[in-house]
């Protein structure tokens, strides 16, 4: 009796602490979130890259000029992508009257909430998988909520937050209406089923501005069905493919898009070629390291076969979906699968972000490899505190930017720029970055022609403007002196150099200065 009475102790202090344990994980996660936005805003992370500024000045292209062009330069060009969603944002943010900086904190603010409210539709997604209570739920939400790698992009002005977090999302109304969709009879079209139908062909078509990731999620949950031999959800799901399809080509059949041009033999039929060793070892090097853990890429071949459980439990979990006619579980391997498929061609772990909850899920799912999922979690935590405890770091070209940002350095209205970053100055100097006086083809065929390319500046402009403001290292720096400097010299006039910004150590010749034009007094 007395053994007894120890062993139910045991048990009940058991239970109490794995109780708490749950908690205090979640708890844990939610403390890694809270202290990666602190960290991304802190540190300005989100004035890193170039992304944003171009996104930003489509916005003011179609407000100024009532089309969708980047003017971050001189001359102004086509779009790069039909990816455009977070434009569209910049332009409703503009009409209430936000500025750029504004704009673009506030779009860091959404992006974030977005990512919270992703816990949701993760938590019933995981239900419906059969994932539904106990430990492995709550490390499934706790490394969702604690993955820093994760928020130092989402978090970004850019397409990528809000397309990951509504990815979620549409997974969810996705799955929640194939489950309601089967207690009808018949294909038969109630209202409430138009109404669904409908919101998430709207979803799909929104979420296809931001990525063209979209299609591959829509498609896997067409395939997902049909494989299911759930033909009524194959009906309506088919009707939101060709809305989509519908939707892209009249949506962009006006606007002129650099990478459509010989898009298919660029990116579309490199995904069809058969698979070989070289695009294999990616997947497992690069690609999910990045993905699951953000880890850099390995070198260790024991550490790279590690990550071939991935794909293999993708394809394990899709099976055993199939057995039982799980539509979920078939939907969930399906998006990783054609995720990963996507970076055959797409060589960068950031495009298939959004399928990280859900190799996690997966991983959870399966009993033989839930221990892997636990480690996983722990390197991610590790990660995420290793990168808060050494800081964030920036080179030299960054660490002028921010110095830029942080005095508030502007330039006259109108002034000339010949700067070594083509889209930076738009944002940070409020100046379009002069590239050349031809169209845009011309000048994108001399930027990307052998060599070094350097704007050709003329007599005429530098004497309407009477200088030229260049920013970019010091061998930029020199090299457009002395082609200010030969122009000017024909025509019997000086340059006066005046710098804009301290020679600082950290900026390691990085600098901002104005070169005038002046009249040769000794002539």
């Amino acid at each position: 009796m007395y053994l007894n009475k120890n062993f139910s102790t045991f048990i009940e202090r058991f239970s109490f602490w794995k109780k708490h344990f749950s908690t205090l994980l979640v708890l844990f996660g939610l403390l890694l979130s809270f202290y990666s936005f602190y960290f991304f805003m802190s540190n300005k992370i989100y004035l890193i890259g170039s992304d944003a500024f171009y996104y930003m000045s489509i916005a003011d292209s179609i407000m100024k000029y009532g089309e969708m062009r980047d003017i971050t330069a001189i001359p102004s060009f086509p779009l790069k992508s039909p990816q455009n969603g977070i434009v569209f944002v910049h332009v409703i943010l503009s009409f209430i009257g936000l500025t750029e900086k504004s704009r673009i904190l506030t779009i860091v603010v959404i992006n974030y909430l977005l990512y919270l409210s992703g816990v949701y539709p993760l938590y019933k997604i995981s239900q419906w998988s059969g994932l539904r209570k106990g430990l492995p739920l709550i490390a499934l939400i706790a490394v969702y909520l604690g993955a820093w790698h994760i928020y130092r992009i989402n978090l970004l002005a850019i397409n990528d937050g809000v397309f990951n977090s509504m990815t979620l999302w549409l997974v969810y109304l996705i799955i929640r209406f194939t489950r309601e969709i089967n207690v009808f009879e018949s294909f038969s079209l109630p209202r409430p089923v138009v109404v669904k139908i409908m919101f998430i062909s709207l979803i799909v078509v929104v979420l296809a501005q931001f990525r063209l990731n979209a299609t591959l999620v829509i498609g896997s949950a067409l395939i997902s069905a049909i494989l299911v031999r759930d033909y009524k959800a194959s009906l309506f799901l088919i009707s939101t493919c060709l809305f989509l399809l519908i939707s892209f080509f009249v949506i962009y059949n006006f606007v002129e898009i650099v990478r459509l041009e010989n898009v298919g033999e660029k990116y579309f039929f490199p995904m069809f070629r058969a698979m070989n060793i070289g695009t294999i070892k990616l997947q497992l090097w690069k690609i999910l390291p990045r993905l699951v853990a953000g880890l850099s890429g390995l070198t260790n071949p024991l550490a790279t076969l590690i990550f071939a459980m991935f794909p293999i439990s993708m394809i394990y979990y899709g099976i055993r979906g199939l057995i039982d006619r799980n539509f979920a579980k078939v939907f969930i391997a399906a998006i990783c699968l054609t995720g990963l498929w996507f970076t055959m061609s797409f060589q960068n772990a950031r495009v298939i972000w959004y399928i990280f909850p859900l190799i996690y899920l997966i991983l959870f799912s399966l009993k033989s490899i839930r221990f892997a999922g636990y480690a996983f979690v722990i390197l991610v935590f590790l990660q995420s505190i290793q990168q808060f405890y050494i800081g964030f770091s920036r080179n030299s070209e960054s660490k002028l930017w921010l110095h830029i940002y942080d005095q508030s350095i502007s330039l006259p209205d109108n002034s000339l720029l010949s700067s070594h970053n083509r889209r930076h100055p738009y944002f940070f100097l409020g100046t379009r970055n002069y590239l050349g006086d031809g169209n845009w083809r011309q000048v994108l065929d001399e930027i990307q022609a052998p060599g070094k390319f350097m704007p050709k500046l003329t007599w005429d402009l530098l004497n309407e403007h009477g200088s030229v403001f260049v920013i970019g290292d010091s061998s930029y720096i020199d090299s457009t002196f002395t082609q200010v400097s030969e122009i000017s010299s024909s025509y019997g006039y000086n340059i006066e150099t005046k710098p804009l910004t301290p020679n600082l150590d950290k900026f390691k010749g990085w600098g901002l200065v104005e070169f005038q034009i002046k009249e040769d007094d000794s002539l």
